[in-house]
């Protein structure tokens, strides 16, 4: 059989001494400092583009991807929206740099440099940790305490006036090319940050055009949850098997969620035209702290993208949870998941009076935006499934009788405990 072609058959092999400059250059090294670049064994594989070179400098590991051509979009996004951050926050990320922001282009091809898996921050830091049960029960109250009023000056910090944008999407270098003129790249309102940055759509999953409403949004994520559910039932089907009513009671929840999406989200709401920076979800897997309570990095922190101003005020997902107004007895099932809840709702508290200090008005604003929030939450992070069918329906019951609970709290509730045992 013929050798394996690769994308980068024909092309130059990209200059080593030029990978070093760009190091040096993102990572400040000195002249006299040793920068170590090195290119592992390399096997030509069908499709596959990515050459990666290790590079060992100042005690720390990073690696750098080399593209025979363009850079991925979500890779240039992901760098934009790093030095964004950086920039205007400090909110702590890892250093990310890539070609769409070089100095120079002698490489002449694209790239992104990022630390290694073995270099982040908890790499040869034994007192950082990702924050998990073990690590909420080792904290003290006045640790847990600075964790989470740290998260509010992030929170607060995002929400600022100067950090707004125009439309929903993700982070990229330079002028909208759609924009005709300088001035209309104003976009970001921040006049802080040296570097130029516009917001577009990145995500090419669903159909539908660009639109000002966020209902569009939603209406596009929970018809084609309906239609998957609807294809598992033929048009016009009898059947009185269980698979098939349950089937249908899901796309019966559906529907009548959709219905209620317009009679929540008020035209004036409904419009976009003021967003602001949205941190993924802030789960305790992407937190890593010490147990002073101070936080060391938010993985995925570049995948941050804009949302309706609306979407900003909710709590951090690493603060749901049931609520327990008292100390569970040591003997009690689960009951480190129990003791977990309870200070989490103390913390609760903790959080909003920090952000009330800070962002005046907050705890108003959460309670008014909840209902659209639950229903966001729901469509467009992770998605309506069958399994959360019943959830929704007792939601919708409840929000018909003027009862607004918390949907998001909701279906936290129903975790397995043992999993915090």
């Amino acid at each position: 059989m013929p050798p394996a072609k690769s994308v980068w058959d024909g092309k130059p092999e990209p200059d080593i001494k030029l990978i070093e400059k760009i190091a040096r250059r993102c990572l400040h090294i000195e002249g006299k400092d040793p920068c170590d670049v090195k290119f592992p064994p390399w096997v030509p594989t069908p499709g596959v583009a990515i050459k990666v070179y290790t590079i060992k400098a100042n005690g720390r590991e990073f690696t750098i991807d080399v593209w025979p051509g363009a850079l991925p979009e979500a890779i240039q996004s992901r760098a934009a929206t790093t030095h964004w951050l950086q920039d205007n926050t400090t909110v702590p990320v890892m250093p990310y740099f890539c070609s769409e922001d070089a100095e120079d282009i002698e490489l002449g091809l694209g790239w992104e440099l990022q630390p290694s898996m073995a270099s982040s921050h908890m790499a040869g830091n034994e007192t950082l940790r990702l924050l998990g049960p073990h690590v909420w029960v080792q904290m003290s109250w006045g640790s847990k305490k600075k964790f989470v009023e740290t998260l509010a000056t992030y929170h607060t910090q995002l929400l600022d006036p100067s950090n707004r944008f125009k439309t929903v999407g993700s982070i990229f270098f330079g002028v909208d090319p759609e924009l005709e003129t300088e001035s209309s790249t104003a976009d970001v309102a921040s006049k802080k940050a040296d570097k130029r940055f516009y917001v577009r759509d990145l995500d090419d999953d669903l159909s539908r055009p660009p639109t000002s409403k966020f209902t569009d949004l939603i209406y596009s994520e929970l018809d084609g949850a309906i239609d998957g559910l609807s294809r598992c039932v033929s048009e016009g089907c009898d059947c009185e098997c269980e698979d098939c009513q349950t089937v249908k009671s899901e796309i019966a929840v559906g529907k009548r969620l959709r219905e209620k999406i317009a009679q929540i989200l008020p035209p004036e709401i409904d419009s976009i035209t003021e967003t602001v920076i949205e941190l993924p979800p802030l789960q305790e897997k992407m937190l890593v702290v010490d147990r002073k309570g101070e936080i060391g990095e938010i993985k995925q922190a570049s995948h941050a993208s804009t949302v309706p101003i609306w979407r900003a005020y909710q709590l951090p997902y690493v603060l749901l949870g049931s609520e327990r107004l008292e100390v569970p007895a040591e003997n009690a099932p689960n009951y480190r998941a129990k003791y977990i809840e309870w200070y989490k709702t103390k913390l609760r508290d903790v959080y909003l009076e920090r952000m009330e200090m800070l962002h005046p008005g907050f705890q108003k604003k959460l309670k008014e935006y909840q209902p659209l929030n639950d229903i966001s939450w729901l469509t467009l992070k992770c998605g309506f499934s069958p399994a959360m069918a019943g959830d929704v329906e007792d939601w919708l019951d409840g929000m018909e009788k003027g009862n607004h609970c918390s949907l998001r709290n909701k279906l936290f509730e129903h975790e397995d405990l043992s999993l915090w045992s």
